[in-house]
């Protein structure tokens, strides 16, 4: 997704040369404690989509001039981190239409546009 090149995700990994921890048990304990942690952020930052998605649907979207349609509404954890994962991958369409078909709750409502023809 997105076509940009992949960041080295080797680079700054916990090792007990790179923090000079030389207890294998306390690495492990700050790796454990690391990936709970961004998992409970991940975790939150589903349910704060998912009330987003509640409070779209209570909303007209709407063509704004200038701006374009309102498509989707993404919390700003996710955003930021698939934007660190793939640089430049929100101003992909691809990309964009496979997030939406895989976290279909960020869609924005689809409104019906009336058109009124007057003499």
């Amino acid at each position: 997704m997105g076509g940009a090149s992949q960041p080295d995700h080797t680079q700054g990994m916990i090792t007990e040369e790179n923090i000079g921890i030389d207890d294998p048990e306390m690495l492990d304990l700050i790796k454990d404690e690391l990936f709970t942690g961004w998992r409970a952020s991940a975790v939150m930052a589903e349910i704060r989509q998912r009330r987003v998605a509640e409070a779209n649907a209570r909303l007209e979207s709407a063509l704004i001039e200038g701006i374009g349609q309102h498509t989707m509404s993404v919390d700003a954890d996710a955003y930021w981190f698939w934007n660190w994962k793939e640089p430049g991958c929100w101003q992909d369409k691809g990309f964009r239409a496979e997030f939406l078909k895989k976290n279909p709750h960020c869609a924005a409502p689809k409104v019906e546009r009336k058109i009124m023809i007057t003499r």
